[in-house]
C-alpha cells in the first residue's frame, strides 16, 4: 500500500508507466502458503524466489536445514530477524550447483564467520557438483558430503530419499519424502516452465528425460520447485 498525505487526492499513474511491483511476501511457513493445518508443512519456512535467487526452503527441527540457499545474503538477515540464529543452521543441501541456488551458502559463511567456531554446517551436494564449491566450503572451515542418488539423508529429523535428476545440469538431485509425498525438485520440475539443459554445466536433454522417468516412479503429490510457487496436491494429486 502506498502512503499519501492525509487529505491529498491520489494521483493517477503516468501514462505508460510500468505497474508497481507487488510486495514480496517474505518468509512464510508452507502451512501459510497452502492454507493447511498439517503439521508437516508447519515444519517448513519458505522464501519465494526473486530476481536471480531461487526459492529457499528451511526445515525446522532440533536444528535448521536449508535446501537451496539462493543467491542473496539478505535472505539470511531476514531469517534471523524473525528469531532464528546463524548457529542453528547445521545442513545446507544444493539441488544443483548453479549460482542462483548455491552462492547463498558462501555468502552465509562470509557474513557470519563465527559459525565455524561451533562446527559450521555440512554442505550436501552431488558428487558431480563443481569442485570449486567443495573447495570453498572447506576453505571457510565447514565440510561437505557427496551423494550419488539412492541415499536416505536426515534433515532436521525428517528422512529424505536422494533421487539423481540430471539434465538441467549434470549434478541435479531431487529430495523425496515418501510419507508426505513431497518432492523438492530444484529446477528439474517447474510449474510453468522447463529449465533447459545447461551444456556448460553438463546438462543434456536425454539426461533430463532420465531424471523425469525416475520421478515418475514415485508417488508425488506436493512439489516444492526451484522457482514459482510451491504446489500442494499438484497436479490433481496424480503421480508427477
Amino acid at each position: 500500500m502506498t502512503d499519501r498525505t492525509e487529505g491529498q487526492e491520489p494521483q493517477e499513474p503516468l501514462e505508460g508507466a510500468p505497474p508497481e511491483e507487488p510486495l514480496h511476501p517474505g518468509w512464510q511457513t508452507l502451512a501459510q502458503v497452502f492454507q493447511s493445518t498439517e503439521p508437516f508443512f508447519e515444519k517448513f519456512l519458505y522464501l519465494l524466489g526473486y530476481d536471480y535467487s531461487c526459492n529457499v526452503y528451511v526445515i525446522k527441527g532440533d536444528y535448521l536445514s536449508v535446501v537451496d540457499p539462493g543467491n542473496d545474503y539478505t535472505m539470511f538477515m531476514d531469517l534471523f530477524r524473525i528469531g532464528y540464529k546463524p548457529t542453528e543452521i547445521k545442513k545446507i543441501v544444493l539441488t544443483h550447483g548453479h549460482r542462483d541456488h548455491a552462492m547463498g551458502a558462501f555468502e552465509f559463511i562470509r557474513s557470519y564467520p563465527s559459525i565455524t567456531q561451533t562446527g559450521g554446517f555440512e554442505l550436501i551436494l552431488h558428487q558431480e557438483s563443481p569442485e570449486v564449491l567443495k573447495k570453498t566450503v572447506t576453505d571457510f572451515g565447514c565440510r561437505y558430503k557427496e551423494v550419488r542418488g539412492g541415499e536416505i539423508i536426515e534433515l532436521s529429523g525428517l528422512e529424505w530419499e536422494v533421487i539423481y535428476t540430471p539434465g538441467h545440469t549434470i549434478d541435479g538431485i531431487t529430495l523425496y519424502h515418501a510419507p508426505s509425498k513431497t518432492a523438492i525438485t530444484g529446477d528439474t520440475v517447474l510449474p510453468h516452465a522447463m529449465a533447459g539443459p545447461d551444456q556448460k554445466a553438463g546438462g543434456r536433454l536425454d539426461h533430463y528425460l532420465f531424471g523425469v522417468k525416475a520421478l515418475l516412479k514415485k508417488d508425488i503429490a506436493h512439489v516444492l520447485p526451484g522457482y514459482f510457487a510451491a504446489k500442494k496436491n499438484w497436479p490433481g494429486n496424480r503421480k508427477i
